[in-house]
């Protein structure tokens, strides 16, 4: 006879759990982690990302801008080279001219500069 089981007055025939199938974990994930630092007040937002290396150097460095005095503001890609970031710190002429079309308030690239300068103060340039 069968092996059977009575639940809430019904009979069922005991049946053995299926094996479960053994999980495979890595010994290692490659995991990539990123920094950001954001400002934003009422009128412009900007923001720094970068990953970090195994060293914890930042690398692949991003700056985002976004003109919130405009209608249909839009967060616009501003550069991705530390060597340009610098350049702007240092208020290099060429370097400001090249955000012509991109910043073009001046009190947003003296607010542009201002930021890099704290994350370059920061280690994060």
């Amino acid at each position: 006879m069968e092996d059977r089981i009575e639940i809430n007055g019904h009979w069922y025939v005991r049946e053995d759990s299926l094996p479960q199938p053994e999980i495979q974990i890595e010994d290692e994930m490659d995991l990539v982690f990123s920094r950001t630092c954001t400002f934003e007040d009422d009128k412009r937002l900007f923001t720094f990302d970068a990953l970090e290396n195994d060293n914890q150097e930042l690398i692949m460095p991003s700056l985002s801008y976004c003109n919130k005095r405009v209608k249909d503001n839009h967060t616009i890609h501003v550069g991705d080279n530390d060597n340009w970031f610098l350049q702007l710190i240092e208020r290099d002429k060429l370097a400001i001219s090249q955000l012509d079309g991109e910043i073009d308030l001046e009190s947003d690239r003296e607010m542009l500069i201002r930021f890099l300068t704290e994350l370059h103060e920061r280690d994060w340039i």
